[in-house]
């Protein structure tokens, strides 16, 4: 069966051990999303960026990922941003 690459957007991120940002505190990770394009994701980005600037330890990031999704499934198929 063929399928279709479909781009998505998430944010991730949460409470870092220190500022190397390579391991994450257990039970902070967070992950928003999906969304259909990298400017609505960048609106969750900012907001909770910004709700975090006390705690130089809070990062999120938004990543980009590719699914294949069917060619029998695409055709007038909405996906919901958001959580």
């Amino acid at each position: 069966m063929a399928s279709e690459d479909k781009r998505l957007f998430y944010v991730m991120g949460g409470e870092y051990t220190d500022t190397d940002f390579e391991t994450l505190i257990t039970r902070t990770n967070e992950i928003h999303g999906p969304y259909d394009t990298r400017p609505e994701a960048e609106v969750q980005w900012r907001e909770l960026s910004f709700k975090n600037t006390e705690n130089t330890l809070v990062k999120y990031e938004i990543i980009e990922v590719m699914h294949k999704i069917p060619k029998n499934r695409v055709s007038g198929m909405i996906l919901q941003s958001g959580e």
